[in-house]
This record gives C-alpha cells, structure tokens and sequence, in this order.
C-alpha cells in the first residue's frame, strides 16, 4: 500500500505505508508515511523563488471569528498557484497551526500556496465541530482563494497525526454540510 500526496494530478510523491519495524503499529507508520511524503515532496522540489509574503490571521468562519489562517503565499505570482491547507497535530486538542511554520514557507519558496490553519478541539469541543473547522477553512480558500491568485481547482491537505487524520477526512468525507465537497 501506498500514501500519496497530489494536487489534481499535477503534483505527486508515494511512500509506502507499512514499517519495516514490528514496534510500529499500522496508524502510526500510516502517520509517519503521509508526514514523510508531503514533507519530502516540499524538500525535493526546487525553489522557484526564495520570496514569500504572509497573510495573518484571516477570519475563515463567519460565526467563529477566532477561527483563523495564515496564508503563505509565492511572491512574486504570475499565475495562480495551487493551495495546500496545513493542519498541525497535537491530539486533537485546539491548534493554531504555528508548528508547521516552515513547512508552509518551504512550500511557498517553491511556488505552492499554504494555509495553515487553527482548530477546536477537546475537551470542549467533540470531533463533529473539529471537521466542521478544518471544512470551513477549505471553504474559505475555495471562496475567496482568486483574491489571493489561489487556483481553487487545486486544494490539497496534508497534516500530522490528528492532522493527517483531518487532512485524509477532508479527501473522504461526505456529509449534509451545504457547499462541501471533498478535496
């Protein structure tokens, strides 16, 4: 089995899944194979530009205004770019994203768009509202991702542990949220 990291086709990285290590159990080497992807693929890819500029704390969700992303995006941009949401990890628990900082500036410095996101979480909050934070921050890209020269055809997610479990939800999962639709 294979875990891929890929934008509409265009970019694309497999690693396997399975360990070689018996002390590893299947999710955690599923975790380590997705992180190691998308984090290789990022490191792989040369730099377009070592320029990036960053957008602050913009509000994705009308009702939740604490629900914020930053936006780290290629500068100079001449055409639309694609975009990839970050989610951090931290066991389900309430996350700002700052964690996966140079995540997001690498990918910038080689030409891709990155959100990196914050959610809520437990113990106030139950996994329902954690999904509907991460789904409404995809929203947002897709709605006002042109003011930002963000190709919204081209959305992809990656994250660790409870992140990488947000990002794989966003790709499989289907529900009654009005204008959702997978990744």
């Amino acid at each position: 089995m294979l875990a891929a990291l890929t934008l509409r086709g265009k970019l694309s990285l497999a690693a396997p899944l399975r360990s070689t290590s018996p002390a590893l159990s299947i999710r955690e080497s599923t975790m380590r194979a997705t992180t190691l992807a998308t984090f290789l693929f990022a490191l792989a890819t040369p730099c377009m530009g070592a320029d990036y500029k960053i957008i602050r704390g913009l509000s994705f969700d009308e009702q939740t205004p604490s629900l914020t992303l930053d936006l780290y995006l290629p500068s100079p941009q001449t055409e639309a770019v694609p975009c990839v949401i970050t989610i951090q990890g931290g066991g389900f628990a309430p996350q700002n994203g700052k964690r996966f900082k140079p995540f997001a500036e690498r990918l910038a410095k080689t030409g891709i768009a990155s959100a990196l996101i914050s959610y809520r979480g437990r113990p106030k909050h139950q996994h329902e509202t954690t999904t509907a934070d991460v789904r409404a921050a995809v929203k947002f890209i897709r709605r006002n991702g042109n003011q930002y020269n963000i190709n919204t055809g081209q959305i992809g997610a990656t994250g660790r542990s409870a992140g990488g479990t947000l990002a794989a939800l966003l790709a499989l999962q289907d529900c009654n949220d009005e204008g959702w639709r997978p990744i």
